[in-house]
């Protein structure tokens, strides 16, 4: 299908109820209109505030239209500490949409917040903070998720009581981001090096094969348990068995992709901002920057939101307070603010369409995808 682009004021899509009632207070804002493909459109936005003219790239995907899925994309289904351009996760997943999504260990590269790939769970949360889940038929959940582990202690057969219990409070997450016992799968190390003060045993198939001194070693059947507290752990003995069961608030279990984020910018219609309770530290130069953000109308509409920030093109980025305002604006319904600044990326059909300030396009640790079967 060939791409049709025209412009059209703000002023005149209100008219035609395109956008919301509250639209008119902002009619001096101009976007072109790209309809790619059946059940998607890229609009981009013109936008002045106190520092200058910036724009904000918004792609609206139909969720509706059987030939569109949600898919998280990774540089590596092996390894969570890895990095790519989103460019090329786009490509090799032959994806015809994407945009850059968790918070990220920018050294290691790997994702901070809930990761859920295939109906499997790769990281779990940290700190509650808000993210988006799709399930099979693309219903959309948007959430602060709290997820929680009690792992069972037997010795002998599973069958029979418990001998202790423990909470697990982290899932492939760095150990600094919670309190307690960590669950550690090969998907974050194959070879798991044990932190100073820590005790750690290794489990493969619900029993301990080690109590790691040193390091070890990480198989795909194994999985690490990790704590500088549990009195329950240490007590553990090769050969122990162990049963381990997992708890979401809310339920998510039939959750099949998702990713994370933060903080809030629109919550049942209304803006909501909410940094500080989702522990979201952001620098003094972050008032205004390039910034990432997905969202949900009332229409069953997905939108991949972007905002440019480049001083030499003298584009200055929005505050967050600005991008939640211009969310509600739109008639986006709930919203969530994703990883920003240089990370800040947005692929459609192959380009990256948005100008995040840096010199080339940052590798990242993951992103959303959009596919579109032909």
């Amino acid at each position: 299908m060939k791409k049709l682009l025209f412009s059209v004021s703000l002023t005149a899509l209100c008219l035609l109820s395109i956008l919301s009632a509250t639209c008119e207070e902002h009619d001096s804002l101009n976007r072109e209109v790209r309809i790619l493909k059946p059940g998607t459109s890229h609009y981009i936005y013109d936008y002045s505030n106190e520092k200058g003219n910036t724009k904000i790239n918004v792609f609206e995907v139909d969720l509706s239209d059987r030939n569109i899925s949600i898919k998280v994309g990774l540089p590596d289904r092996k390894n969570l500490k890895s990095k790519e351009k989103l460019t090329e996760i786009v490509q090799r997943e032959k994806a015809f949409a994407g945009i850059n999504a968790n918070y990220f260990d920018v050294a290691a590269g790997n994702p901070l917040g809930v990761l859920i790939s295939d109906g499997d769970w790769l990281v779990g949360p940290i700190f509650n903070r808000v993210a988006i889940g799709f399930t099979k038929h693309k219903e959309v959940l948007i959430s602060q998720i709290m997820a929680s582990g009690t792992a069972s202690l037997y010795k002998g057969f599973i069958r029979r009581k418990p001998y202790a219990m423990f909470d697990i409070n982290g899932f492939n997450t760095p150990p600094h981001l919670y309190k307690g016992t960590g669950l550690f799968t090969n998907l974050w190390d194959k070879e798991f090096i044990l932190p100073e003060g820590k005790t750690a045993v290794l489990v493969r198939r619900n029993s301990v094969r080690d109590i790691i001194s040193d390091s070890s070693k990480i198989t795909i059947k194994d999985y690490i348990l990790l704590t500088g507290k549990s009195e329950e752990i240490n007590l553990l003995e090769n050969g122990d068995k162990i049963r381990i069961s997992w708890n979401t608030i809310p339920d998510w279990e039939n959750v099949k992709e998702a990713v994370s984020g933060g903080p809030y910018l629109v919550m049942d219609g209304q803006v909501y901002i909410d940094e500080r309770e989702e522990r979201i530290r952001f620098s003094k130069n972050d008032s205004y920057a390039a910034r990432s953000a997905i969202g949900v109308d009332s229409n069953n509409k997905l939108y991949l939101i972007t905002v440019d920030a480049n001083k030499k093109n003298g584009f200055p980025g929005l505050s967050l307070r600005e991008l939640a305002e211009f969310l509600y604006n739109i008639g986006l319904k709930d919203a969530i603010n994703l990883d920003g600044g240089g990370s800040s990326t947005l692929v459609i059909d192959g380009k990256m369409v948005n100008n995040p300030g840096s010199h080339h396009e940052r590798k990242i640790s993951n992103g959303l995808l959009i596919m579109y079967r032909d």
